[in-house]
């Protein structure tokens, strides 16, 4: 599934016709940052030396912003509905289009870990020639 299809799907309660494209933008960039949260955390539990930092930093933006509440709630839909995917965010861009339409563009890179556990997966059987 496509990175911005998913944020869509997170975000899909707090969109309505009404919604502003700065405040679409604004609530695309909270659930950027419970995204990358979530994977951060992930990152964490698996080895606490090496995203305690990121963690830290990712933690106080957040507070910083003062949107704490919000981005908790976002981080619970994003793992319920993406519990393993772990690509991390690096940016957001929303266009408007005509007609009153909106397209999402995503960038985002996945980590050495989750590239680690696919390629540890068995190779997909021959094809028979």
């Amino acid at each position: 599934m496509k990175l911005s299809a998913a944020i869509e799907r997170v975000i899909d309660p707090y969109v309505d016709d009404g919604l502003s494209i700065r405040a679409h933008r604004n609530l695309i960039t909270l659930c950027a940052a419970a995204w990358n949260l979530s994977v951060i955390e992930y990152r964490a539990s698996r080895d606490p030396s090496s995203e305690g930092d990121a963690l830290e930093r990712a933690r106080a933006d957040v507070e910083r912003l003062g949107a704490t509440e919000a981005v908790e709630e976002l981080k619970r839909r994003k793992t319920l509905l993406f519990p393993d995917d772990r690509r991390y965010i690096l940016s957001t861009n929303l266009q408007p289009l005509g007609g009153g339409g909106r397209y999402l563009n995503v960038t985002s890179t996945m980590l050495e870990e989750q590239n680690e556990e696919q390629n540890n997966e068995a190779p997909p059987p021959a094809r028979p020639r």
